[in-house]
């Protein structure tokens, strides 16, 4: 349980991020139903989705390939049987975090006894999938049982929601950014391969980091609507430091 606790505790670090979008989309998603209608809605659940790949899926691969080095430096040497279920739990999140741009879908629709039965009803699968894998996997069997949770979760939300609204995603951010996020893992799990050691993961990340940056540049994945966004957002202070990366990392440049 100690060694599942910590590697609970490192995915946590990274459930946060797409949690952290998650908190305002809720009252966005409120504000467009109540003003713009259903239209206005749908597109910003596409524009959520976008966001929450191109940023929490490298994350979630990068964890997933540093999970020795990140177990071991903060938490030691003993707890490094955690590095299989961290890496379940890292996998499974980064092909499921579509659902945080669903997340209060639900009650902003009204269906808010739908979405506890739906509740409900991942509460039991978690709970029958823990009675078969926990005995023979241990560990990883309650990685795998959280891991089935999520897939569930998005699954049954998604059923719940294609009834009630148009659901559409960003396909194109989501297979970039997987591509690019699997070749960032592997490049950065063959560079330990190489030249270990838990002191190094600094190194193992910025590594990562750039090739994730190269990668989003060969296929084209950061459009000038994203630079122009991230420039709105940082303000007129802090937006003249972003430019020469997004010279970089856009493919076409923005229209003046």
């Amino acid at each position: 349980m100690g060694i599942y606790n910590a590697a609970m505790t490192a995915f946590g670090v990274l459930n946060n991020v797409p949690n952290a979008i998650a908190t305002p989309l809720f009252p966005t998603y409120s504000a467009i139903q109540g003003k713009n209608g259903a239209t206005a809605l749908q597109d910003s659940i596409k524009i959520a989705s976008r966001y929450v790949c191109l940023i929490a899926v490298p994350l979630s691969f990068g964890l997933a390939a540093t999970a020795k080095p990140a177990l071991t430096l903060f938490v030691g040497e003993a707890y490094v049987e955690g590095v299989t279920p961290l890496l379940i739990l890292s996998i499974f999140f980064a092909l499921t975090l579509t659902s945080t741009a669903l997340s209060g879908l639900l009650v902003v629709l009204g269906e808010t006894m739908l979405s506890l039965k739906l509740t409900a009803l991942n509460a039991v699968i978690g709970i029958g999938s823990a009675q078969l894998l926990l005995p023979s996997l241990g560990t990883t069997g309650a990685s795998l049982t959280r891991g089935i949770v999520m897939a569930t979760a998005l699954l049954t939300t998604i059923m719940a929601l294609r009834n009630k609204i148009k659901l559409s995603f960003d396909l194109e951010a989501f297979w970039k950014s997987l591509l690019a996020s699997t070749v960032m893992a592997l490049a950065v799990y063959d560079i330990q391969a190489l030249y270990y050691s838990k002191f190094y993961l600094p190194f193992y990340v910025i590594i990562g980091g750039v090739i994730y940056l190269v990668m989003l540049r060969l296929t084209d994945a950061i459009k000038p609507a994203d630079a122009q966004l991230l420039e709105e957002y940082l303000g007129q202070r802090l937006a003249p430091l972003i430019r020469p990366f997004e010279r970089l990392l856009v493919g076409s440049r923005r229209e003046k």
